[in-house]
């Protein structure tokens, strides 16, 4: 995950994103979009995140200033922002377990995200699972919030896992991915695509 930084415009391929995470049929799938603590993701440094701006102030005789502070910008940012880190959060724990319900409403119902939530739910309705699978996020930065629009660029890591499956084990190798999300508002925010950028192994 090198290498990405604006993105306000995404065009959906129907092998990228949150499907492409990691190599292997499913597996390719399974990590293809993005743990820890009491949420399934591990998070490091953002990029931007909420900050309040233009407090008013007074004026030396402490009347306040007449004109208008103005609206946060932080706001609908911040809003964004939780809305990756819920949809992260909801992968993991749909990964780990194969419960895939929030990770579907997080998403819109034509996002090329919910090839994610179809390969897990194959995987262990086969009686497989993806021991270890999981998306540690390592940075996130809003790329541009505009009405009910947003953009968000990710770099996670997806450490090595093992694709169980009957009696066989794959291992599967770790990597590196940087992705653009898109998503839109309606009922809350969710993503309704996603971009990759950059994979690279780990």
């Amino acid at each position: 995950m090198r290498g990405k930084s604006g993105h306000l415009s995404v065009s959906r391929r129907a092998a990228s994103g949150l499907v492409m995470a990691v190599a292997g049929a499913v597996a390719g799938l399974l990590l293809a979009g993005c743990g820890g603590g009491g949420s399934a993701t591990s998070v490091g440094p953002s990029g931007e995140s909420a900050s309040a701006s233009g407090s008013p102030t007074g004026t030396a005789t402490g009347a306040p200033d007449p004109s208008p502070s103005p609206t946060p910008p932080a706001e609908p940012r911040a809003a964004v922002e939780q809305a990756v880190r819920d949809y992260l959060d909801a992968a993991n724990v749909a990964m780990a377990t194969g419960d895939t319900t929030r990770l579907r409403a997080l998403s819109t119902p034509e996002c090329t995200c919910l090839r994610l939530a179809e390969s897990i739910e194959s995987l262990y309705a086969s009686g497989g699972r993806a021991e270890g699978a999981r998306w540690d996020l390592e940075d996130l930065t809003v790329v541009d919030v505009t009405g009910a629009s947003g953009s968000v660029t990710i770099k996670f890591f997806a450490p090595g896992y093992q694709e169980v499956k009957a009696d066989t084990s794959t291992p599967r190798d770790p990597y590196r991915f940087e992705q653009l999300v898109s998503l839109s508002l309606s009922d809350g925010w969710r993503v309704k695509d996603v971009d990759e950028l950059g994979r690279n192994p780990a």
